[in-house]
C-alpha cells in the first residue's frame, strides 16, 4: 500500500511520507527471493535471509540486524520515491535494487 493523497484542493500537492514501519511490513509480507544475494557486511555475496528464527518478521528482522549493512535504507528508499501508480512487486523491487549493484560484480554473483 502506497500512502495516499489528501482530498483537501490546498494539501493536494502533500504526501503522507512512507514510513519505515511500513517498509518492515511491507517486507515483511513480501520477503527478498531465498535466491537474492546481497554483499553482507564481510563484503561476500549471501542470500538475504536469517539462519535462525526471527520475531517481528521479515522487514523488522533486515531493519534491524547488521548482516547486510544499507539494505533496508535502500529498500525503504526506493519505496518510498515509487510512483503512487506502481505496484509494489518483489520482481520490480528485484529489478530497482540490481540498478545499485556495484558495476562488475552483479553479474558475479546473481
Amino acid at each position: 500500500m502506497k500512502p495516499q493523497h489528501s482530498t483537501e484542493p490546498l494539501a493536494s500537492f502533500v504526501l503522507i511520507p512512507w514510513s519505515d514501519i511500513q517498509t518492515e511490513g511491507w517486507l515483511t509480507e513480501n520477503p527478498l527471493p531465498a535466491d537474492f544475494l546481497w554483499l553482507d557486511r564481510y563484503n561476500k555475496p549471501r542470500n538475504a535471509l536469517p539462519t535462525y528464527r526471527i520475531k517481528g518478521g521479515y522487514g523488522k528482522w533486515l531493519h534491524e540486524t547488521p548482516y547486510f549493512p544499507g539494505l533496508f535504507e535502500l529498500i525503504h528508499q526506493i519505496l518510498a520515491v515509487a510512483p503512487g501508480d506502481q505496484e509494489l512487486s518483489m520482481p520490480w523491487l528485484v529489478k530497482r535494487l540490481d540498478e545499485y549493484r556495484p558495476n562488475g560484480e552483479q553479474t558475479a554473483f546473481l
